[in-house]
């Protein structure tokens, strides 16, 4: 069985597990009304909303992924 509970990165990507400290840097991205325009729930930028998608991540067996594009970081800092 595949072991879906790592973190894998290179020198451009991580892809690391989620974790709940991560909530609010995740929220400020999800919070853009935008991002939901086309989705069937589209008040998912609502906080309430977002949190219980964003438990119901966390609580997958399989886990649940963010994203972190290094090179963008590193220009940033």
């Amino acid at each position: 069985m595949i072991n879906f509970k790592i973190d894998l990165e290179n020198d451009k990507i991580a892809l690391i597990q989620t974790k709940i400290s991560h909530f609010d840097e995740i929220y400020l991205v999800a919070s853009n009304r935008v991002i939901w325009e086309q989705h069937p729930e589209k008040d998912r930028w609502r906080r309430n909303k977002f949190e219980k998608f964003f438990k119901a991540g966390i609580e997958n067996n399989l886990g649940c992924f963010s994203i972190y594009v290094k090179i963008l970081i590193r220009r940033l800092v």
